[in-house]
């Protein structure tokens, strides 16, 4: 039986841990002269709403494209 890998370990949660990492990374990326970044989240579930607080929107002209085997 393959185990699914977790994202994150659940101890760990809710504490602000993904937001002081954000914030450091967009504040170095500025700081650097980066004008923009894009990342790639699953689209259910809390993830969009947590980087739309900062500032991310939806590209509508990507495509991700993947393959199993």
């Amino acid at each position: 039986m393959i185990k699914e890998p977790k994202s994150y370990d659940p101890k760990f949660h809710r504490q602000g841990i993904a937001r002081q990492l954000l914030e450091q990374c967009l504040k170095h990326l500025k700081e650097h002269g980066i004008v923009g970044v894009h990342l790639i989240t699953a689209g259910e579930g809390i993830l969009p709403e947590f980087y739309e607080q900062y500032g991310f929107k939806k590209e509508e002209e990507v495509i991700l494209m993947g393959k199993e085997f």
